[in-house]
C-alpha cells in the first residue's frame, strides 16, 4: 500500500496491495492502481499492535483542531464495493452505512452495518476521502443506498434496523469537508517575499523568496546565494513578512536597498503583490 498526496499534497491517500479484491480484512479499500504498492498501513497497524501519534499532536497538520472528536462508534455514509450487481449503471456509487472500528492518524478501520461482529468485511479508509461523508450526505444528493450483498440476508426489515441503529447517534460534523478544505488553503505564492530564519544562525534573520508551495510547505531561497534553501511549513513561526525585523529591532541581513525600501513601505503601508501582509502569518 502507497500513500500518495491528494491534488494538495498535504493528506495521505492509501492505496490497497491487492487491486483485484473487493473486501481484505485490515486492508484500505480504494481506487486500483498499478500492482507497484510496497507498504501496507492496514497490515502494518495490525501485525505490530502498533497506535498513530494522534492527529491532534500536529499542529500544522489539516483538522488538528477537530481531529478528536472522531471517534470510535461514528456514523458514516461509504462506498459500497460489495454491491455486485444490484446497480443497474455499473458507473453509479453505491453507498452504505458503516461506522469506526479504530481511528489511526488520517486513517479509520471501518465496518458496515449489519455487519454485528463479523470483522470479516472490516476496511480502512481515508477520513478526508471523497468517498465518506456524514450520515444524510446520499439523501441529500440523490446518491442510492444499499447494503453490500454479503450481508443483505441478515436483515428481514432493514429500515427499522437503521431507525434502531442511526437515529441520535454521531457523525462527521456537516461542515467537515468545508474545513477539511479551508484547512488546506496556503496563502502564499511563489516569489513572495519573507523574512526568515538563519537556519546557519538561528538568532540572525535573513530575506528569503518562495520558489516552491507544495502541500503547505515552502521552499524559501535565501536572498542573495546561490540556491542556498530552507523548507518551512506556511504556519511556521519561523517565518515573518517583510520589515518584522525592523519593526521589533530584530538582527537582519540584508542589503541597504531592502532596508530602505522596506522603511518605504511601512511608512506608506503600501505593498506590492509580491510581500504577503501580516495576515498571512501564524498569530
Amino acid at each position: 500500500m502507497l500513500t500518495t498526496p491528494d491534488e494538495t499534497g498535504s493528506i495521505p491517500f492509501v492505496i490497497p496491495n491487492n487491486i483485484n479484491s473487493s473486501h481484505t480484512n485490515g486492508h484500505t479499500v480504494s481506487a486500483a492502481l498499478p500492482d507497484t504498492t510496497t507498504f501496507n498501513w492496514g497490515n502494518y497497524l495490525k501485525t505490530t499492535d502498533s497506535h498513530a501519534a494522534p492527529i491532534s499532536y500536529f499542529c500544522h497538520a489539516p483538522l488538528y483542531d477537530m481531529w478528536s472528536q472522531l471517534t470510535p462508534g461514528m456514523k458514516l455514509e461509504v462506498i459500497n464495493t460489495d454491491c455486485g450487481s444490484n446497480s443497474n449503471d455499473t458507473k453509479e456509487n453505491v453507498f452504505w452505512f458503516a461506522y469506526i472500528v479504530r481511528v489511526e492518524g488520517y486513517l479509520a478501520l471501518v465496518r458496515y452495518e449489519g455487519s454485528e461482529e463479523d470483522s470479516s468485511m472490516d476496511f480502512w479508509c481515508n477520513l478526508c476521502s471523497k468517498d465518506v461523508h456524514c450520515v444524510g450526505w446520499c439523501g441529500q444528493n440523490a446518491v442510492k443506498l444499499a447494503p453490500p450483498r454479503s450481508i443483505e440476508h441478515r436483515q428481514t426489515d432493514w429500515k427499522a434496523f437503521l431507525i434502531n441503529k442511526l437515529v441520535g447517534s454521531k457523525t462527521l460534523p456537516d461542515n467537515f469537508r468545508y474545513k477539511m478544505q479551508s484547512s488546506l488553503r496556503c496563502s502564499f505564492k511563489k516569489n513572495m517575499i519573507v523574512e526568515v530564519i538563519d537556519k546557519y544562525r538561528v538568532s540572525n534573520m535573513r530575506v528569503g523568496k518562495i520558489s516552491e508551495v507544495i502541500g503547505g510547505r515552502l521552499r524559501i531561497n535565501y536572498e542573495n546565494t546561490a540556491g542556498e534553501h530552507f523548507w518551512v511549513h506556511h504556519t511556521s513561526e519561523l517565518i515573518h513578512p517583510v520589515g518584522w525585523s525592523h519593526e521589533i529591532g530584530h538582527e537582519l541581513e540584508a542589503t541597504e536597498e531592502y532596508r530602505s525600501e522596506v522603511a518605504k513601505m511601512l511608512e506608506i503601508n503600501l505593498y506590492p503583490a509580491t510581500i504577503p501582509t501580516a495576515d498571512y502569518f501564524c498569530k
